[in-house]
């Protein structure tokens, strides 16, 4: 079974209070890859996290990007200012509870890719969250 093949498509967002339009576009996005709506919810989940770090920590418009193929959903969250280190970040301890910090574990934790690359010296990739073709996320068809 494979991910139903997305055209790449993309927008940008001006400020954090887009998040809800911008996650409604992604999960509608997982869904039309055909993936199961538990898989949409963790997609949705995750892009939050990205989509509201990089509206924090960078400067300009986020663009969000979206692709289905090859087996996989995708979904890239770009931003303009300083390219982000993961290995910058402190462990979550669960012994001691903070305020913030968790949304890095929580994307690592639903998407079965998590990457964080320098998408040039002026923008940096917030995050590329994928979906792996995997029986339990797609929607059977047929």
């Amino acid at each position: 079974m494979t991910v139903n093949a997305v055209t790449r498509r993309a927008r940008d967002f001006h400020r954090l209070g887009e998040l809800p339009d911008a996650r409604a576009w992604a999960a509608a996005n997982a869904r039309e890859a055909g993936l199961r709506p538990s898989a949409v919810h963790d997609v949705a989940l995750a892009f939050t996290e990205a989509f509201a770090n990089a509206a924090e920590h960078g400067s300009g418009p986020v663009e969000v990007s979206v692709v289905g193929e090859g087996g996989a959903f995708r979904v890239d969250v770009l931003q303009a200012g300083r390219p982000f280190d993961p290995a910058e970040v402190d462990p979550v301890d669960l012994t001691r509870p903070r305020e913030r910090g968790y949304g890095l574990p929580l994307m690592q934790t639903l998407m079965d890719v998590v990457r964080f690359e320098p998408a040039g010296s002026t923008r940096t990739r917030g995050a590329s969250l994928q979906v792996v073709d995997r029986e339990s996320a797609v929607t059977r068809t047929g």
